[in-house]
């Protein structure tokens, strides 16, 4: 990388009495020239005679010419070109300044031994029982440390005898602690749920109906479940309010149908006279001569 070299040396010290690193390639930039120095916090030389960097500006990289130095984000470039294009760092017109790569240093010294880490247990796994060894610790499926009784052991930990459960030594039973002291009464419970109903009561008596005559001019009045004597002597259940036709053929109305009633008693039988019509064409009147045969057990004769 081409150095910076300045007429006037640098200063071991800035204004305020605190040391200045002038061997440090540092950046900053002087607000008068807007050119990068090398030398510590503040500017020390008023005019270098060495190269100088200009900050990358694309409005004025047509004025650029070969061999210029650019420094673009924190790197300088040489110009390959007079009036380069595209941006340093990605355009072949550009080529990052930099010194030769030193030869690599020496080895240092090994470090000392770190302290050796806990013993990791290894999972039962089927397909590595073959390299068990009698005394080997392994964890079982179920979580629990086994110890390998036999080379190449066989079955599951848990089930086979190959592997035996890693115990500790059983302590001491302890001794019976002293009866604690009685709680408190605890808080009243719940409410039971509710009983079943009860049976159905008795039904009571029937009230009376108040059954009305038919009248045309007053149906407009009539509500459902009112009794009507119809013009036919029946009696019937108005249906729908203010129904319209009349009882015995309008659909606003039904008649009532009660109960049938018991078989009354029979009559008494009426006296009998026997009648004997012979077959004689003409014999008594109003008969015609066509009838045959013989009729009896008439009634009254039928006064004939």
């Amino acid at each position: 990388m081409s150095e910076f070299r300045c007429n006037n040396p640098c200063p071991d010290k800035n204004s305020s009495g605190n040391p200045i690193s002038a061997l440090a390639w540092m950046q900053f930039v002087d607000n008068h020239n807007n050119r990068h120095h090398k030398c510590g916090e503040n500017p020390c030389c008023d005019e270098p005679d060495g190269a100088i960097a200009t900050i990358f500006n694309p409005a004025d990289a047509a004025h650029y010419v070969t061999g210029q130095l650019i420094y673009y984000n924190n790197k300088i470039y040489v110009t390959n070109k007079n009036n380069p294009a595209g941006i340093p760092g990605s355009s072949p017109d550009y080529t990052e300044a930099g010194g030769a790569t030193g030869a690599t240093g020496a080895t240092g010294p090994t470090g000392a031994t770190g302290i050796a880490g806990a013993a990791t247990l290894p999972t039962y796994d089927p397909t590595q029982t073959g390299a068990y060894v009698p005394g080997q610790l392994i964890i079982g499926l179920d979580g629990i440390i086994y110890i390998v009784q036999v080379t190449g052991p066989s079955g599951t930990p848990g089930s086979s005898s190959n592997y035996e459960p890693l115990r500790g030594i059983t302590g001491a039973t302890g001794g019976n602690g002293a009866t604690g002291a009685t709680g408190p009464t605890g808080p009243t419970g719940a409410t039971g749920a509710a009983g079943n109903s009860g049976p159905t009561g008795a039904t009571g008596a029937s009230g009376s109906a108040t059954v009305l005559i038919f009248n045309s001019t007053q149906a407009g009045s009539y509500l459902p479940g009112q009794l009507v004597i119809g013009p036919d002597g029946l009696v019937y259940v108005v249906l729908v309010a203010n129904p319209t036709g009349v009882p015995g053929t309008s659909p606003d109305y039904s008649v009532l149908v009660g109960t049938t009633g018991a078989t009354g008693p029979t009559g008494a039988s009426g006296a009998t006279e026997e009648c004997i019509i012979q077959q004689q064409a003409g014999e008594k009147t109003g008969w015609p001569a066509t009838v045959t045969g013989l009729i009896s057990h008439i009634p009254a004769c039928l006064d004939i």
